[in-house]
């Protein structure tokens, strides 16, 4: 697993908790229904991350840059059963999964804009979240709709909010 990731989902979790928040971690059997219900879409620096550090269930505030001061959208990291629900029952995930994407967190206040990795980009990927609105194409996981939370998963550990204010 690339230590840089592991270093800041751990920071992470240590914020959350001094904020009242806790998360769990996954079961092996958990992992193993993912790992088999996901395949190749699944990676196995992620089934450790999950297995390791405390991140599920977890509500975490992304705050966008911009010129002006952007309000804090609240999501919540998925456990095994939503991420394999997401990824193969539910749109954008169905389409998107064909691409590489797989959904590790959601809408804490029920948007439907889930939020992806993009599997085939290492391990240390992009934080993306994805309009639930947005437009399929055939050949492309979407047309628009697509927003880069953060440029790595340890840049949106790093930064991510724990608490309200």
């Amino acid at each position: 697993m690339n230590q840089r990731v592991l270093r800041s989902a751990e920071e992470l979790v240590e914020r959350a908790n001094r904020d009242g928040q806790s998360g769990r971690v996954a079961s092996s059997g958990e992992l193993d229904r993912l790992a088999r219900d996901l395949g190749q879409l699944l990676p196995d620096w992620y089934l450790d991350l999950l297995a390791r550090v405390p991140l599920i269930g977890l509500e975490l505030g992304v705050q966008q840059a911009g010129p002006e001061p952007a309000e804090v959208s609240w999501l919540e990291w998925l456990g095994p059963s939503s991420i394999s629900s997401e990824s193969l029952e539910l749109y954008p995930g169905i389409a998107l999964s064909r691409h590489g994407y797989l959904c590790v967190a959601g809408c804490a206040h029920g948007s439907g804009d889930q939020y992806f990795l993009t599997t085939t980009l290492g391990d240390d990927p992009p934080l993306i979240q994805v309009d639930h609105e947005a437009k399929f194409e055939a050949d492309l996981p979407l047309a628009g709709g697509l927003v880069e939370i953060a440029p790595a998963l340890s840049a949106f550990f790093a930064s991510a909010k724990t608490c309200l204010p």
